[in-house]
Formats: structure tokens, sequence, C-alpha cells
């Protein structure tokens, strides 16, 4: 999301400070007064968290939206946008000061970058899957409704997930010289003050839906997996591995694993 919401605010056709409802009219009260940057940055404050520590946590209960599981048995079949239009709040300013990640964000703005373009999710995937060149198979799960679970749902090896980090090193531009992000939009990812992350990994900050201490960009994936990418050196790390506690979730981890990547993406080539 970051490359092609850098892309359509580069070309005028999404204005971050618009809210949700703007572009989204029917929206839940979990998103409808949140600005599309506070979206970006996840600085939203509603009753959805991110919590994999037990069953009933709210990001478990929308894998039966996106078609991970099936409903209860007084569940309705929602579809994925169903669901994120059932998240409220009564307030969503985040006041904590600190990132308040919700994968149900990128949905959100999945769903503002169709209803501006025209197009579909999966039709700004692919230009995405063949600017970055991946070699190998580009997997994603879609609801019912067949739209792409881009907040969970993607799948890749560790060489093409590198391939994608080195769209962010060329400031966007594909491996045939199409333009799929901004480059401006990626310099002002790294220069913005975003929302600091809590210890330990508070030299951190999120930005444009993207983890940045400054000078790197990078995002992590469910279990232990962490990509990247070094604009300056032109260097990219990809890092798999698996967590198996109960959440598959380490914050200490993490942040040993985040470092390490940072000084590998500086090393003098």
């Amino acid at each position: 999301m970051n490359l092609v919401v850098g892309l359509l605010v580069e070309r005028g056709k999404i204005d971050l400070d618009r809210t949700v409802s703007h572009y989204l009219s029917d929206i839940g009260s979990g998103y409808a007064d949140a600005t599309v940057q506070d979206v970006l940055d996840m600085n939203v404050v509603n009753d959805y968290s991110d919590d994999y520590s037990g069953p009933l946590a709210t990001v478990c209960l929308q894998e039966a939206a996106m078609g991970w599981r099936l409903p209860g048995p007084d569940g309705h079949e929602l579809t994925n946008r169903g669901y994120i239009r059932g998240i409220k709040s009564v307030d969503v300013t985040n006041r904590s000061g600190r990132v308040e990640y919700k994968s149900a964000n990128t949905d959100v703005i999945g769903e503002i970058v169709e209803r501006v373009t025209g197009r579909s999710l999966r039709e700004m995937l692919i230009d995405i899957v063949e600017a970055a060149g991946i070699e190998g198979t580009f997997y994603i799960g879609m609801d019912r409704a067949g739209t792409p679970t881009i907040s969970l749902g993607a799948c890749v090896s560790a060489r093409d997930l590198a391939r994608y980090a080195l769209l962010f090193v060329r400031g966007g531009r594909g491996v045939g010289g199409q333009q799929v992000g901004s480059r401006a939009f990626i310099e002002a990812t790294r220069r913005r003050e975003g929302v600091p992350y809590d210890p330990p990994r508070d030299w951190q900050r999120y930005s444009n839906h993207t983890a940045t201490d400054g000078q790197c960009l990078g995002h992590g994936g469910t279990g232990g997996q962490y990509m990247l990418a070094n604009p300056d050196t032109g260097i990219v790390v990809v890092f798999f591995s698996v967590l198996e506690n109960a959440d598959a979730s380490d914050p200490v981890y993490s942040a040993e694993v985040i470092r390490m990547a940072e000084e590998v993406t500086r090393l003098a080539v």
C-alpha cells in the first residue's frame, strides 16, 4: 500500500488529510472519522485488536470473513469488507503516542485505492508482481467475494520477497522501467516523524504503512519474517523464521532481527 498510495498521492488522486468516510461513505465508526494519513500510520483507535494469543481476538474472528475458518454456529458468512464495516469506535484519536497496529487498516486503505482508481486490487497486485520481477509464484488469499486479503494473506519465497524489496531501492520503479510507486513518497516516508513503536523497537516509527528508522524501510510478517530495504546503499535483507509460541510474536526477538538486518544493509559493497 505504500507503493500504491504513494503513486496516487503523487498524481493527486488521494488527499491524505481527508477522512476515510470521504472515500468510503458507508464505513463504520471504527474508521469514519480517521484521516487516511492516520490509517496509513497505524494511528487509529477502535475495537479491533491484533492480539493473536486467543482464538476470540478480533483479528482471529476476522479469519471467518476472509474464508480462513468457518463462522460459529450463529455466525453470518460475512465478506472481509462487511466485517470491516462492523468495527466500532467512540473516538478514533490515538492518545498513546505509540503505534496501534491493526491489520484491518490495510484492508481499509485497499478499498480506498479501488474506489479512487476504479481498478481492482487484483490488477494492482499484478502490476507490482510484474514490476518486482518475481520468479516464482505469488500466493494470496481471497474472501468469498474474491477480494484479496492484503492485510494478511500473501506468500512468496525469500528470494522473491527480496526482489519486491528492491522496488523501494529503485524508488518504486519496476524491472522493466514501469512506475508502481513514488520515489518522492518513499523519501517522505523516511523523513516523516510517523508514530513510534513501543520499546524494544522504539528507535523505529511507523510511517505511510511502512516501518522506518529514517534510513531503512521494512515490514514484518506473521511468525517472525522481516524484510528490510536501504535505498541509500541499495542493499535489501529478508529474514524467514518461525516463532512457535502462542501468538507467533516476540518483540525482543523481532528487535534483534531488525537490528541485524539494518547492520547488514549498511555494509559497504
